[in-house]
């Protein structure tokens, strides 16, 4: 629980009106020691940089124009009391909008822990990183880090019940990966973990991440800091 405290990663995710850059929308944050990022479907390809930035970044959404009440010129010179949802001007002002997020690492912690939700009722998803995630230093809410550790998943689920066992993967002082495993005694299987080169379901040089289900990352700079000197 300690170790926990040290863990904070920020959400926020806001709507906005798309014809209108300098609508700041609706806004609102979350905050917690993991980020739990759901896989959706088998053999996805995950751009975990693209969904962890510390830029606004945009979502699929709906697509149903809606009422912005920061944009609208009704809302804009009612006076106190006024209801939008009584309004016949609020009622006719709808506006395209986009739904975007982005990340921010917060807490004295140099680790943050993703995990991922890949466990479905029928079978266990197979999922990949995106080629341009490298988990020798990848960039998440606006810093840069590596993998160090990750939790997998051998097995299936079925009718609710998870059959197998799990795994954890470490990377040593030498940087090489080792697996941990109940049924056999560690052993490296060297310094990267393994791509899935030439299959078909996934573009060249992705990684293949079946079953992992949680992964631990080092922040590479001591400084914590993108900007500016560092030091490695």
């Amino acid at each position: 629980e300690d170790i926990a405290k040290l863990f904070s990663i920020e959400s926020a995710r806001r709507k906005r009106c798309r014809d209108n850059e300098e609508c700041k929308g609706h806004e609102q944050k979350d905050e917690g020691p993991i980020h739990y990022q759901h896989i959706s479907r088998n053999n996805q390809v995950v751009d975990l940089e693209a969904i962890l930035s510390a830029e606004w970044m945009p979502e699929e959404g709906e697509t149903e124009p809606r009422h912005c009440s920061n944009c609208c010129e009704c809302c804009r010179v009612a006076e106190e009391g006024h209801d939008e949802d009584k309004c016949d001007g609020c009622k006719k002002d709808r506006r395209h909008y986009v739904e975007e997020q982005s990340f921010q690492f917060k807490g004295d912690s140099k680790y943050a822990l993703v995990a991922f939700n890949i466990l479905q009722y029928t079978e266990k998803v197979d999922w990949a990183l995106a080629p341009n995630c490298d988990l020798n230093n990848m960039k998440l809410m606006g810093r840069e880090w590596k993998a160090v550790a990750m939790i997998k998943h051998i097995g299936s689920s079925w009718g609710g019940w998870s059959r197998g066992h799990y795994v954890a993967y470490t990377r040593q002082d030498d940087d090489k990966w080792w697996i941990h495993d109940d049924d056999a005694r560690p052993y490296s299987i060297g310094s990267e973990y393994k791509h899935r080169s030439g299959y078909s379901l996934y573009p060249e040089g992705a990684t293949d991440m079946a079953g992992v289900q949680a992964i631990l990352f080092e922040e590479r700079f001591t400084t914590g800091k993108l900007d500016g000197d560092v030091v490695v």
